[in-house]
């Protein structure tokens, strides 16, 4: 096409007779893609798929679907940009912006799901946030009604039956996480049959509990806080203030403005007191599945389309999408450690390819980069750092698809959710080494190989346990088990807590159940936030010690901070998550059970040496006591001989007197003080028999004659 001027000039000839507008910064942004899409094509003999005419077409239509505004920014043609390298790659790992994610809403009316097509806008009205959160508590209400713990009995009288108790107790022990648990689904269904099986425990709406006092009932609806010191519980029909301080709550992380099920009674009062609280128990994925009616609420391509896909994954063990979180540029031992993991991918020598895929999440510098005191100049360098260090691999950069998931305090518009990817002018001394580089959004989404796989970078275990309205669970520690290591311990914690996360934000079927004004969060974009149904693979990538952990069919994992040299993998194969370790062997993927072998292996060495140790020690006293019966031994001896010679002075003068008593006794002492040193020598596996010479000399030369120190 000619000139960048020429086609800057052909652009904005083009979005005018459409009656489009664009900003100056945008339009130099789209003609140099278009002039780098033409300088390709005419090197490669043209190719009419990705032609530049394709690219203003698929503009325009973007601009149909995906606002009401007439005018493009920057920030429109950078998402668009991105959709459109990411839809013309040829490639089995499919980035998904949360932006592309479908809408499809639930009627309530006509118990259908219905995709939602209309235009969406990153600032919304008022209307839109009424509707985020009838949106969440429809979304969670039509999953309950599903459920066979609250499915009302066609034989019951009402939900107010005498046996509402033993529904209650099935309801709060299948709240429990079944963390690292795979037969979670069975635990779950085992105790609704019961719950379904002895009473009904229907889900009735607040308004329906008036003029019924002093009744059990389950309700189900959101814990808000519209009072200093007050508690109320809300659904779509009513709102009532709740009394918390007797309740028996479930496992779990209780904030505000998250969805609950809970068991009471209405006062007079009017207050409702809760007997028991719990999350909304999970569905499983098939179910859920089942219940859309066909509508993909995932996005990207659909399902079928992997098929053959999945069928070739099966063969290929060796395959991975490797995560990496927390990701500091600018920090010398995450650089050290990231070229560890290129390395141990692309040099192996059981490596036949490198990953399909690499995600780096951030944050990718130590610092706020939204701060005063930010540079942009540093910024482009810490990415134009990650462009020479990959440069040193070309298969990595030839044969993976890099990823780049933006954390909280990398740059970006405001703090709320969904955010954008990083800006491309950032990363353009990275484009010149990885052209296909792609700047996901974050949360984003990934299909591979038939696996769908959410990411979501924030400090959500913080978040969740700062405040949680109940105090949250805490992991019961054995003092008594003094052979578990302080790291062991560590570990535990962080696993259990990370448990209770994964347990809440999947029971919650939402990546950030907190209070808006703690997470912002777009309103018309809140359904980019939904996890339904449950995806294969959840990252919910923290600032926490790794952690892995998983929910049903649901594998969740907890990168941890490369800084520390953990980090994780998908394994399209056995549909796991892998912990690994940056110390451990990387060709393959060797993931934390290896990495735990090794843990175990050292503390069985330890406690090896601190055995040895004490044997040592024990020695020490044996020989010492030896020692002191050779010497009182001699001494023994030596009063004998001046005992004996008094006795042959004084044999003139009497046959029998005070010598010969004083022979006895020595005697008598000889015998006891050999006798102790044959015991002692027998309690070391020595004999005076086997021994020539001095028995104590010779069994302390034995003792302490140590081996080398190899």
């Amino acid at each position: 096409m000619g000139s960048s001027s020429a086609v800057r000039t052909w652009l904005q000839r083009q979005l005018q007779s459409s009656g489009i507008q664009i900003e100056s910064a945008a339009l130099k942004l789209l003609a140099k893609s278009l002039d780098e899409l033409t300088s390709r094509l005419s090197q490669e003999g043209g190719d009419q798929q990705a032609s530049p005419e394709r690219l203003l077409s698929a503009l325009l239509d973007d601009v149909e679907t995906r606002t009401d505004d007439r005018k493009l920014t920057v920030s429109f043609v950078e998402a668009f940009l991105q959709r459109w390298v990411d839809g013309n790659q040829d490639t089995t790992v499919e980035v998904i912006s949360a932006f592309d994610v479908p809408l499809v809403q639930y009627d309530p009316i006509r118990h259908q799901w219905f995709r939602q097509k209309s235009a969406r806008s990153i600032v919304g009205d008022i209307k839109n946030k009424t509707q985020l959160y009838e949106d969440r508590f429809l979304l969670i209400q039509q999953r309950l009604k599903r459920n066979a713990l609250f499915r009302p009995s066609k034989w019951a009288s009402g939900a107010g039956s005498s046996k509402g108790g033993a529904a209650g107790r099935a309801f709060m022990h299948s709240n429990q996480p079944s963390a690292n648990a795979t037969g979670a689904s069975a635990s779950f269904n085992a105790a609704s049959a019961s719950a379904s099986a002895s009473s009904a425990a229907e889900l009735i709406e607040l308004k329906a509990l008036l003029g019924h006092e002093r009744q059990r009932r389950f309700v189900c609806g959101f814990l808000t806080k519209h009072e200093e010191g007050q508690y109320f519980i809300e659904d779509l029909s009513a709102r009532l203030p709740i009394d918390l301080s007797g309740c028996d709550a479930a496992e779990g992380l209780f904030t505000e403005n998250c969805v609950v099920v809970a068991e009471g009674e209405l006062q007079p009062s009017g207050e409702f007191r809760a007997m028991a609280l719990g999350l909304p128990p999970a569905e499983s994925r098939e179910e859920s599945i089942d219940a859309l009616q066909g509508h993909d609420m995932f996005g990207g391509r659909a399902t079928g389309q992997y098929e053959e896909d999945d069928a070739r994954d099966r063969e290929d063990d060796g395959d991975r999408i490797v995560v990496l979180s927390d990701v500091h540029l600018d920090d010398p031992r995450v650089l050290e450690n990231l070229d560890k993991v290129f390395d141990g991918f692309s040099a192996g020598a059981d490596v036949t390819a490198p990953p399909s895929a690499f995600v780096l999440i951030g944050n990718f510098q130590t610092f706020d980069a939204n701060g005063p005191r930010s540079k942009l100049s540093k910024l482009k360098e810490n990415f134009t750092r990650l462009g020479r260090l990959l440069k040193g691999y070309p298969r990595i950069v030839s044969e993976s698809q890099i990823v780049l998931v933006p954390g909280p305090n990398d740059i970006g518009t405001g703090t709320a959710l969904p955010r954008r990817g990083i800006p491309l002018p950032l990363i353009e001394g990275l484009r010149d080494v990885v052209p296909g580089v792609i700047m996901a959004s974050n949360p984003c989404r990934i299909r591979f190989r038939g696996a769908e796989l959410a990411f979501f970078r924030s400090n959500l275990q913080q978040k969740l346990r700062g405040l949680c309205i109940l105090p949250p669970p805490m992991p019961q520690d054995d003092d008594a088990d003094l052979t578990v290591s302080d790291a062991k311990r560590q570990q535990s914690h962080a696993s259990f807590f990370f448990d209770q996360t994964c347990s809440t934000v999947i029971q919650e079927s939402h990546l950030c159940p907190v209070p808006l004004e703690y997470q912002p969060i777009a309103w018309e974009f809140d359904h980019a936030m939904y996890i339904y149904p449950n995806p294969h693979g959840l990252i919910l990538a923290d600032s926490e010690p790794a952690a892995r952990s998983i929910f049903d069919t649901c594998d969740c994992l907890n990168p941890g901070s490369l800084a520390t040299g953990t980090f994780g993998a998908w394994n399209p194969a056995s549909r796991e998550m892998e912990l690994c370790d940056v110390n451990a062997a990387m060709a393959g993927g060797e993931d934390a059970e290896d990495a735990d072998e090794d843990d175990d292996f050292v503390a069985l060495a330890k406690d090896v040496d601190e055995a040895v140790e004490d044997a040592v020690g024990d020695v020490v006293e044996v020989v010492e006591v030896v020692e002191e019966g050779v010497v009182g031994l001699d001494a023994t001896a030596a009063a004998s001989g001046r005992a004996g010679s008094v006795q042959n002075q004084d044999d003139s003068d009497a046959d029998v007197g005070p010598g010969a008593e004083a022979e006895m006794d020595a005697a008598e002492d000889e015998r006891t003080a050999a006798e102790r040193y044959d015991e002692l020598l027998a309690e070391v596996g020595l004999s005076d028999e086997d021994e020539e010479g001095d028995p104590a000399e010779e069994f302390e030369n034995d003792v302490f004659t140590l081996p080398d120190e190899d």
